[in-house]
Parts: structure tokens; C-alpha cells; sequence
């Protein structure tokens, strides 16, 4: 496996350092533990757009879970390619309308959560759309036309 972070706030992308301005290697969740499970699991495209957004945005991204936690077993959070969180202070309707301005692959909307929020990846795709989904109350997995947000 090779290393994400060079250091607390550098990530290794494309075969270059790139100075992470908006989050760190030891990030912590809202539990207090590391908030990317393994972060040198962590797909460094995936970091570079959290921080492209969190910097748009101007306000914190609080991400709940990367690598680590329970989630299906296909998932691409096991594959560092996916992160759960959100935008303390935003609707959901504002965070998926900003999500969707950058090339994530996967986007999904929790409205349901504690904190309201997002799963954002950056799966492999092999068409020209990105996966879009929603979770409803019950915990079902609905399509984005769906919603009402």
C-alpha cells in the first residue's frame, strides 16, 4: 500500500506533494477519534477534493467516517474511496447543491442522519454519470429523482 500523507497536512497526488490547507492527516470526528480510519487508505483524490470544497465553501466539513465503521460489504468507504459527513449550519438541499459542483463519483444524501449530510466517493466509473442516491427514514436506499429536498 502506498502512503497517502507525507507528513500531518501534505498528500502525495498524482506523484506530487500537495499542502493540504483545510484538513489534517490526524483529523478527528465528532467522537474524537481520527476521522478517516486508516489515513493512509485514504484515495489522495478524495482528500484533494474535500479540501477544494471545504475552501469553496468557507466553512468546516466535519467528516464522520472514512475507512472505519459499518457499511455494506461492497462499500467504497473499505476501499478509502468514500467519507460520510457534513456541513454544520447547512441544509442538506445547500449541501448536495454544492457536493454536486465538483467531480465526485458517488454521491449519496443522508437527510435521516443526526447531522444531516453527505457520502461522498470517488469510485471508478465507466459511464458518463455520477451514482446518486438517497437514504430514505425507513433506511432504504432510494433513487435521487426521488427526493424532496
Amino acid at each position: 500500500m502506498s502512503k497517502t500523507w507525507l507528513n500531518n497536512n501534505t498528500i502525495l497526488l498524482n506523484g506530487k506533494p500537495y499542502e493540504v490547507k483545510y484538513f489534517t492527516k490526524n483529523e478527528k470526528n465528532d467522537l474524537g477519534k481520527v476521522c478517516w480510519g486508516e489515513p493512509d487508505k485514504i484515495n489522495p483524490l478524495l482528500i484533494y477534493l474535500l479540501d477544494q470544497m471545504r475552501g469553496f465553501v468557507g466553512s468546516p466539513f466535519r467528516i464522520n467516517y472514512g475507512t472505519q465503521g459499518v457499511h455494506s460489504p461492497n462499500s467504497q468507504h473499505y476501499l478509502g474511496n468514500a467519507v460520510d459527513g457534513y456541513f454544520p449550519g447547512l441544509s442538506i438541499k445547500e449541501q448536495f447543491l454544492i457536493a454536486i459542483r465538483f467531480p465526485f463519483t458517488g454521491i449519496g444524501v443522508y437527510p435521516y442522519w443526526n447531522n444531516p449530510g453527505l457520502h461522498l466517493d470517488v469510485r471508478q466509473i465507466h459511464q458518463e454519470y455520477k451514482a446518486m442516491w438517497w437514504r430514505d427514514s425507513r433506511g432504504d436506499y432510494q433513487p435521487m429523482e426521488t427526493i424532496q429536498l
